[in-house]
């Protein structure tokens, strides 16, 4: 014969085991994938050359989840370096890199520079929706 004995210490643990189960389960359906996004104002190469040595880094790690430039070079040697870069890195990290502004002349050839290619792209809702955006030029480096 089996004898079942009420043990309210263990009907509360029962429980509160449960309580936390469904709250671990609404939190992780409340939670979203926030996206970082490092976004750079790109131009010289010499600098580029090093920032790129972290940003790969950043992505290898899985700290960053996309990387943006945004070209504006102020001579063709830079906005040739700064293309070929892009191409480089986005064959290693597919579907992370994107460049912007690289069609853009007008940098190199009156040396004026509009940054609202930056500001444009950055302020749709589709960019910054769930993400966290680093903003950076290239002449920090780290």
């Amino acid at each position: 014969m089996l004898i079942k004995f009420h043990n309210p210490l263990l009907q509360n643990q029962n429980q509160n085991q449960n309580q936390n189960q469904n709250q671990n389960q609404i939190q992780n359906q409340n939670q979203k994938n926030i996206l970082v996004k490092f976004c750079i104002f790109a131009g010289r190469q010499k600098n580029m050359l090093i920032i790129h040595q972290y940003i790969k880094t950043l992505l290898q790690e899985k700290i960053i989840q996309e990387y943006h430039i945004f070209d504006f070079s102020r001579n063709i040697n830079d906005k040739t370096y700064l293309y070929e870069s892009y191409l480089n890195l986005k064959s290693q990290f597919i579907n992370q890199i994107f460049i912007h502004n690289h069609e853009n002349t007008n940098n190199t050839q009156n040396n004026q520079t509009d940054w609202s290619p930056f500001y444009k792209t950055i302020s749709k809702s589709s960019f910054y929706k769930d993400s966290i955006i680093i903003k950076c030029d290239d002449d920090i480096l780290f």
